[in-house]
């Protein structure tokens, strides 16, 4: 089927947060994001590319034919967000879990009080995911997981991996603050430390960092950084790298 201009319309608005929160959708791009979307639990609502990528991935999209629609290259540069449009997108149900689901599983998470840069939004779900993480749970003040530039930044991990929304205060009630791990430039060297396999790190906006009120709930010993070269210029490491940091040195098993 063609692409009306209602549907673009419709489309290009969920590039914004009000419109993505009414309808509870999001948009995915390229091939990789899509594909990893198809075979994954989420709930394709529609899907919108070209005739050429439709006709030669036609074994993809065998159970979404009729929510298939083919747009011509002007139409799809209208729709992406990207520099280069892709030659497929989807338009995808929002799925979110609960956040007390997540701390039972005996696994690491990420906490992000307050990461505001869906860049690195996106990337930290792509290195938990990597990582074997049992999930990212997003506070208050955080980029929206389904933010364009999460999605894109995840590199399809968003299809695989589980996120939830929960403030402080509802996560400190279902998890002891002994498994509380907050990363801060004054806390201690992260080789020096014992971290639990199922730790909760929190991870603070680029500007501010943590809620100073997270400080006042956790005991400083379970305060860590990640110390550089004594001479370095840099003040601060970017809180996407930071993840990665973190996810590595718990898997070289840093607590046995």
């Amino acid at each position: 089927m063609k692409l009306s201009n209602n549907q673009v319309k419709y489309i290009r608005s969920l590039g914004q947060s009000k419109f993505r929160q009414k309808y509870e959708n999001f948009v995915a791009e390229g091939d990789k994001c899509v594909t990893a979307l198809l075979h994954s639990g989420f709930e394709i609502e529609s899907l919108v590319a070209t005739s050429q990528w439709l006709e030669k991935n036609d074994h993809l999209i065998k159970s979404h034919r009729e929510k298939s629609f083919y747009a011509t290259e002007e139409q799809m540069q209208q729709l992406s967000t990207l520099v280069n449009a892709p030659d497929i997108l989807a338009i995808v149900k929002q799925k979110w879990v609960k956040a007390k689901d997540l701390l039972n599983r005996f696994k690491p998470l990420f906490y992000l009080d307050g990461v505001q840069d869906p860049g690195n939004v996106g990337t930290i779900i792509r290195v938990a995911d990597w990582f074997g993480f049992g999930g990212v749970i997003l506070g208050p003040g955080s980029a929206d997981v389904y933010h364009p530039k999460v999605v894109q930044a995840s590199m399809g991990s968003i299809a695989a991996f589980e996120v939830a929304k929960a403030d402080r205060d509802e996560v400190l009630s279902f998890v002891a603050s002994q498994r509380v791990i907050l990363l801060d430039m004054a806390g201690e060297d992260i080789n020096k430390s014992s971290l639990p396999a199922d730790a909760l790190f929190v991870l603070g906006s680029e500007g501010k960092g943590i809620d100073v009120e997270w400080f006042q709930l956790i005991p400083p010993a379970q305060c860590i950084s990640i110390l550089g070269a004594v001479g370095r210029m840099a003040e601060s490491l970017n809180v996407g790298v930071t993840a990665g940091i973190i996810a590595h040195s718990l898997t070289k098993g840093i607590k046995k």
